[in-house]
């Protein structure tokens, strides 16, 4: 066996395993990443899901109560205060469709 063969295996015997071994070490370090990114980006879309749930429930009620006093007739309405206009929610709704007819 040549002097050139020998050392050219040593070399090949030593690079290959270690190269392995590296290759390894990157695609887990990569998983861990991966992991830790997906439940970072989790979080943010749960609290992102909470924010925009409470601003719906701030606004639901709102058009609730435009859907239930359209839907009353005038003798079932009762003004949702003493003193307050019984008409006014409706007022609004009415004007609004009439810019929009599609609403």
């Amino acid at each position: 066996m040549k002097l050139r063969t020998f050392l050219l295996a040593i070399v090949s015997l030593t690079l290959v395993p270690l190269l392995g071994v590296a290759g390894i070490a990157i695609w887990w370090a990569h998983q861990d990443e991966r992991r830790n990114m997906e439940q970072a980006l989790l979080y943010h879309a749960r609290s992102l899901t909470v924010a925009v749930d409470r601003e719906v429930e701030t606004m639901a009620g709102g058009l609730h109560a435009g859907a239930v006093e359209r839907a009353l007739t005038a003798a079932e309405r009762d003004a949702a205060a003493p003193g307050a206009a019984e008409r006014l929610m409706v007022d609004s709704v009415l004007e609004e469709q009439q810019v929009d007819p599609g609403v």
